[in-house]
């Protein structure tokens, strides 16, 4: 795994690390079925990781795996890992639509829609999204004109996103964005 020492020593510290999760694995018998179940693994046993990869560098002095325990420490890390967890089943649905064995073409558009009102309202402010009452009034379709308001939105423009501390990135983000960085 990642180039580290498989010694007896080691893979028996790296089982007594996953005494903080609530399951123990061995890494060649796990087969994913989808990267959400990755993820969330991942993410459960990060503290797990990292003792194993602060004791394969610290004890073992693998220099190997330096890089992956410098990438597993850093706050960005975790941050993006809960983000994944938030996106990725948008995207799974969307794509099990896309591989369906019957014709869903008439159903993807309104799919493709409703994930992409989702991530931006995540970070575009509610104005850019959300009819005025002066376009309820004055339409006849309310939602034709609220998918017409969100496709015309500019995402890139950021004078239309909240301010980061506002932005809604789902699961644990906003906890581990609060924490102080050391």
């Amino acid at each position: 795994m990642f180039g580290v020492n498989h010694s007896l020593a080691t893979i028996k510290h790296f089982k007594r690390s996953q005494t903080l999760s609530h399951t123990s694995c061995f890494t060649l018998a796990i087969v994913w079925l989808s990267l959400i179940q990755v993820v969330n693994r991942i993410l459960e046993q990060l503290p797990a990781i990292k003792i194993y990869f602060q004791a394969a560098v610290h004890v073992d002095r693998l220099l190997s795996a330096q890089a992956i325990l410098n990438k597993v420490l850093e706050p960005t890390t975790e941050l993006y890992l809960e983000f994944l967890k938030f996106a990725l089943p948008i995207f799974t649905e969307l794509n099990k639509e896309m591989q369906s064995e019957t014709p869903k073409v008439y159903l993807l558009y309104e799919k493709v829609l409703i994930a992409y009102t989702i991530l931006l309202e995540c970070f575009v402010k509610p104005e850019y999204l959300d009819l005025t009452e002066l376009e309820r009034r004055e339409t006849r379709n309310l939602s034709d004109m609220r998918e017409e308001k969100i496709l015309s939105v500019d995402s890139t423009d950021v004078a239309k996103h909240f301010p980061l501390h506002e932005i809604y990135v789902a699961g644990l983000v906003p906890n581990l964005v609060s924490v102080p960085i050391l």
